[in-house]
């Protein structure tokens, strides 16, 4: 297949590595934690075990369009959120070969009838070129699409046991905090993240801290068998 020979042989930047331990985080999860108000505690640096919180340079542009098309929050309760937001987060500013990277990527992904966007695609060349230490995302078909390159793109296997999906990062939150607040702030918002609010169950008055986190390990293991390796096995 034409492409992926293209993928293979292409040239890519060495590693430049990392002195401090590096988080990326997509716009998704950025966005959910957003609107759930939940952002200085779910992308600390301490709960993702890190030094550095890392998101795209583009990511202010896109999460404040975001914001204002989905209009979950009133914008001024918003903006200010993304402020604070981006007052912890470093940026990341793709280069021109790791963009070149990205693009073959959403192309594979496509040619196999995958979805990747361009945030995640990014984020997945960049970790793979720099040496970032994990890449958290929400985005399911993203995970999957990549789990299926995998095998094909010698390149993300620097990917391997990388990548968190949300439901984890919740899921430990939850044992670190309140866990009424945090099903409040779900709760509040449950058209943000229909899995989210099917875990906590949102339609209901109460729902015990178990039952919660064994519907976020089932999305995680749903997530994980589709990474390819991408996601770590459970310990």
């Amino acid at each position: 297949m034409p492409l992926r020979t293209t993928l293979l042989r292409m040239s890519l930047p060495s590693s430049v590595g990392c002195s401090m331990a590096t988080t990326a985080v997509d716009n998704d999860v950025a966005y959910k934690a957003i609107c759930y108000a939940i952002a200085p505690q779910l992308l600390s640096q301490e709960h993702l075990g890190c030094d550095t919180i890392a998101i795209l340079g583009s990511a202010r542009f896109v999460l404040t369009g975001l914001l204002k098309k989905e209009r979950f929050l009133a914008w001024e309760v918003g903006e200010q959120r993304l402020a604070d937001l981006l007052e912890f987060s470093q940026f990341i500013e793709p280069s021109e070969e790791e963009v070149l990277f990205a693009a073959d990527l959403e192309a594979a992904a496509m040619a196999t009838g995958l979805q990747l966007d361009t945030g995640e695609s990014l984020l997945a060349s960049v970790l793979t070129t720099r040496g970032l230490d994990s890449f958290v995302t929400g985005d399911k078909r993203a995970v999957e699409a990549l789990g299926c390159l995998r095998d094909d793109i010698a390149q993300l296997e620097a990917m391997d046991g990388k990548v968190v999906c949300l439901e984890m990062i919740v899921a430990d939150l939850l044992q670190k905090v309140d866990p009424v607040w945090l099903r409040s702030s779900i709760c509040a918002q449950p058209k943000v993240d229909r899995s989210l609010a099917i875990c906590f169950s949102c339609s209901s008055e109460t729902r015990e801290v178990e039952e919660v986190l064994e519907g976020l390990r089932s999305y995680t293991s749903h997530a994980r068998k589709a990474s390819n390796g991408l996601i770590a096995p459970e310990t």
